[in-house]
C-alpha cells in the first residue's frame, strides 16, 4: 500500500560546467513528474547558456552549439520551470550539484527556491552498497537495465526515477529492528532522508522505458538486497553507536559495510563526537579518506599506531582502550571521523 499525496519531480541538468562563479549555464534540464506512484509528466528542454559548450560537454553530452543557439535561455523559462517544481519534492541524483545550480538560476530571476529534497546517490551508497559504483551508469548495469541516454537529461531523470523506485521499495522492506536501528544515521543526513526512510512507500513510482531499453537481464530490482550480513552489521554499529565505540572495518567488509558505516560516522560529526575508522590495511587509507570527504566534506586525520598487530583481537583491544578525546596530533591529527591505520 503507498501512502497518497506526494508529488515528487525527479530532476536532472546538464551545464557548461560545474563553476557558478565562473558563469557556467544550463544547457538542459529534463524532469519525471510523478504522484501516487504514476508519472504525470516528462518534461526535456534545451536551453541557449548564451556562452561557448565546451568541447568536453559537447563529447559527454551530445549538446551541440547548433542545437542549442534557437533556444530560449534560463531567464526565459524560469517561471516555467519553477511553477513545475515549486510544490514537488525534489530528487536529483547528486543533489548538492543540480539544487545548487538550479537555486543560484532561479535566484537571479528574484526566485526562491527551498523544497524538500533527496539525494539518491547517498541513499544508493546505503541500500546498495555491493553495487560496482554509484554513478547512474553503475547503477543501471547493476540492475541489468539497458541504460542507453547517459548524460540526457531526462535519460538521467529517468534512471533516477528507476532508482529512487527500487530504493523506496528496499526501504519500505526492511523489518522493524533494522529500520528502528537506522533512524539516528538517517536523522544525522543532510536533507529529508528521515521523512524517505519512515515513508517510503510514497517514493515508489512506476517508469516505462522506451522501447530498445530496460530490462536486460532476469534481476528482480525490488527484491531485496540487504543480506543477513548488512543486517547484522546495522546491529553492531547501533551498538557500536550507543557507547561510541571503535569501528573495526575489516578488508574484505568493506564493500558490503561501507554506505552503513560512512552514514554512522556522519551520525557521530553530526552529534560533535569523535570516531575512530580502523583499517586492516594501508591500501585502504585513500579509498576512505576520499568517501569520508565526499560524506563530510572534510579531510580525514590519519593515526599511526608505533606497534605492529599480531591478529584482530589485538586490534579491537587497541580500539576500546583508545582515546581519541587525548590523542595528540604528533606528526598526524586526530579528529572527527579519524582514519586509524593498523600496519
Amino acid at each position: 500500500m503507498k501512502a497518497k499525496g506526494l508529488r515528487i519531480a525527479v530532476v536532472d541538468l546538464e551545464t557548461t560546467g560545474s563553476h557558478l562563479d565562473q558563469g557556467d549555464q544550463i544547457i538542459q534540464i529534463g524532469a519525471v513528474l510523478i504522484e501516487d506512484g504514476q508519472v504525470l509528466a516528462q518534461h526535456s528542454m534545451l536551453l541557449n547558456p548564451e556562452r561557448d559548450i565546451p568541447t568536453h560537454i559537447t563529447a559527454i553530452t551530445g549538446i551541440q552549439p547548433d542545437q542549442v543557439q534557437d533556444a530560449p535561455t534560463f531567464s526565459q523559462v524560469a517561471g516555467l520551470w519553477y511553477e513545475r517544481l515549486k510544490d514537488c519534492f525534489f530528487v536529483a541524483h547528486n543533489l548538492g550539484f543540480d539544487l545548487t545550480f538550479l537555486q543560484a538560476k532561479f535566484a537571479e530571476q528574484g526566485l526562491d527556491f527551498q523544497p524538500p529534497a533527496l539525494d539518491t546517490v547517498q541513499l544508493a551508497k546505503i541500500f546498495l552498497p555491493q553495487a560496482p559504483g554509484f554513478n547512474l551508469q553503475d547503477l543501471s548495469q547493476f540492475f541489468g537495465l539497458n541504460f542507453q541516454d547517459a548524460h540526457d537529461a531526462l535519460g538521467d531523470a529517468r534512471m533516477t526515477a528507476h532508482l529512487l523506485d527500487v530504493l523506496a521499495h528496499q526501504a519500505a522492506d526492511l523489518d522493524y529492528g533494522t529500520k528502528l536501528a537506522l533512524q539516528a544515521i538517517f536523522k544525522a543526513l543532510p536533507y529529508q532522508a528521515s521523512q524517505f526512510l519512515n515513508q517510503a512507500n510514497s517514493f515508489y513510482c512506476q517508469v516505462s522505458w522506451p522501447e530498445g531499453q530496460g530490462d536486460s537481464q532476469s534481476q528482480a530490482s525490488h527484491a531485496s538486497l540487504i543480506s543477513a550480513k548488512q543486517r547484522t552489521a546495522v546491529a553492531y554499529w547501533q551498538e557500536a553507536g550507543q557507547d561510541k565505540s571503535p569501528l573495526v572495518l575489516e578488508a574484505q567488509a568493506r564493500q558490503d559495510h561501507q554506505g552503513l558505516a560512512l552514514a554512522l560516522l556522519h551520525a557521530w560529526r553530526q552529534e560533535g563526537d569523535k570516531a575512530l575508522l580502523v583499517l586492516e590495511n594501508e591500501g585502504q587509507i585513500s579509498h576512505w579518506q576520499a568517501l569520508w570527504q565526499e560524506v563530510s566534506s572534510q579531510e580525514a586525520g590519519i593515526y599511526r599506531p608505533s606497534y605492529q598487530f599480531v591478529d584482530m583481537a589485538s586490534v579491537y583491544q587497541f580500539c576500546h582502550e583508545f582515546d581519541l578525546s587525548r590523542a595528540k596530533p604528533t606528526g598526524a591529527y586526530c579528529f572527527s571521523g579519524c582514519l586509524g591505520l593498523v600496519d
